[in-house]
Parts: C-alpha cells; sequence; structure tokens
C-alpha cells in the first residue's frame, strides 16, 4: 500500500495538504468543494517582484511590481487569489476540475518543484465485521474486516484497535487468532484516514473473548476465617498478658473478700457458744 500519506504535512486551515512523495513534486490533496491552497516551497525570504502561476503549462496568474491588479486567466478566474507578498496561490471552491500539475515562477525564475493537486472525498464512516458469520470461540482463526465505500484510486490508511488500547496502522482486512493473548480482549474497532479526514467504526465483539471469573468465594470464606482466628487468638493474649500484669492486685483483691466471708462465721459460732 502506498504510504506517502504518512508524510504530509496538514495546512494550519486543513484547506489543502502538500505531501512530499518525490523530489521536486510536492502532492497537494483538497477536499471537494473547499480551498486547495499552493504555497511555494520552500518559502520565499527574498522581495518578491513577480509571480506566474500555471497549470498543466496553461497560464492561470501572474502580477509584476508596479502593476495594481493580478491578473487572472482561464477557468479559475474569478475564483483564484495570489498573495503577492508570499507568491501563495489560493482556489476556492475546488472541484475535481480544478486538479492537475501547477507551476510557479517567482522573480522570472522558475522554481524547481511542482505541485499535483488531487481532490479527496472524506472518508466514509467504517464498518468493522467479522468473517465466516459462523466464527466463535471453537474457530481457530477468524478475519476482520473494515469496510467503507471508497474510490479505489483513493489513499486510505487503515487502523486497529484493540478494546481501549492504541491505534495501530494495519491493512483493510487482517486476521486473528484464537490464543490466550486475544481471550482478554472485549472488542475491535477500525480506522480510516486519508489525507483530508478520519473516522472510525463502532467496536465488534471478540470472537475469541473469554469472560474471567471472579475470585472463589471458598477462598474469601477461608480468609476470612483466618482473620478471624487471628483476632480471636491477639484478643487472649492481650486477656492473658493483663491477668499475668495485674496478678498481684487481684490476689490482694481475692484476700480482702475472703477475709470479709470469714468474720460472719466466726460470730455465729460464738453466738451458739
Amino acid at each position: 500500500m502506498e504510504r506517502s500519506a504518512d508524510l504530509c504535512l496538514l495546512s494550519l486551515l486543513l484547506l489543502a495538504v502538500p505531501c512530499f512523495s518525490q523530489p521536486g513534486l510536492i502532492q497537494a490533496y483538497f477536499r471537494l468543494g473547499d480551498a486547495l491552497v499552493l504555497q511555494p516551497v520552500p518559502p520565499v525570504t527574498k522581495r518578491i517582484t513577480s509571480v506566474v502561476w500555471k497549470r498543466n503549462h496553461d497560464l492561470l496568474a501572474e502580477w509584476a511590481e508596479g502593476e495594481s491588479e493580478v491578473r487572472y486567466y482561464g477557468g479559475l478566474r474569478g475564483r483564484s487569489e495570489l498573495s503577492t507578498g508570499t507568491g501563495r496561490l489560493r482556489v476556492s471552491a475546488a472541484s475535481a476540475e480544478d486538479a492537475g500539475m501547477f507551476s510557479v515562477e517567482i522573480n522570472n525564475e522558475p522554481q524547481s518543484e511542482l505541485y499535483r493537486a488531487a481532490a479527496v472525498d472524506e472518508v466514509p464512516q467504517p464498518e468493522a465485521f467479522v468473517t465466516p458469520l459462523a466464527c466463535s470461540q471453537a474457530s481457530s482463526r477468524c478475519l476482520l474486516h473494515c469496510y467503507g465505500h471508497t474510490a479505489d484510486t483513493e489513499d486510505i490508511t487503515y487502523y486497529w484497535k484493540m478494546g481501549d488500547g492504541e491505534w495501530e496502522e494495519s491493512e483493510k482486512k487482517i486476521e486473528i487468532l484464537n490464543v490466550n493473548e486475544l481471550h482478554h480482549v472485549r472488542t475491535f474497532s477500525c480506522r480510516m484516514k486519508d489525507p483530508v479526514s478520519e473516522k472510525d467504526s463502532e467496536p465488534i465483539n471478540n470472537p475469541f473473548y473469554r469472560h474471567r471469573s471472579p475470585p472463589d468465594s471458598a477462598g474469601w470464606t477461608g480468609v476470612a476465617v483466618t482473620v478471624g482466628g487471628a483476632f480471636g487468638a491477639a484478643a487472649l493474649v492481650s486477656v492473658a498478658l493483663f491477668a499475668f500484669c495485674q496478678r498481684e492486685f487481684i490476689q490482694k483483691t481475692i484476700k480482702k473478700l475472703e477475709g470479709r466471708n470469714s468474720v460472719p462465721q466466726m460470730s455465729a459460732t460464738c453466738n451458739s457458744v
């Protein structure tokens, strides 16, 4: 697949996208109905005294220092605008018929770069689906498709995402295997991207997803019993330590109680005599 789109430099206004595909040739994409903007590359740093733009070798726009207005020619007259300070050419409401090979002369010097303008539609909303329709956890492998109705000539790049993971550049159709690494992935999503737009599909369920069972309740019961036993043992130890530390006080208290109980018994003996 051609991947020159990866080198594209998006313009700040998203009107046209220059793309350097080979030395001396700049691919300029524009969305139908938007403006086609062609900026001399590299930017002109010296004072500009004259500018001439051509499309397919036909004169399009020209200006020279001392002239009050820019002269426009051909079918783009009325929609073209030339900046005499930068040499930039802007064609408004561009259509597929405006595509072609553009060249520019600045200060009577032909520039080495050529601009190939091409119209590009926005990508459609893609749809992701799995084949075969009988794909299930019993299958060993299946195919994921990213479908959108597009012209075969359009420069489209495809991306795939597993669950909430990162987007990764891939192909329009990819194969997935029934392996452990994919058993925890819930969904798949695809993205279609061209030089002027990108859109994502709705996520689809992974046919190989395996639901992870929650922890065994018996295991949690065992943990609770163990923790409870530990607290109980700690309480017994605390009581024993307290009794050991207070043993003298407890012994004195017991003796006092025994002394009090013995008085009534002696008194009863004396009275009976």
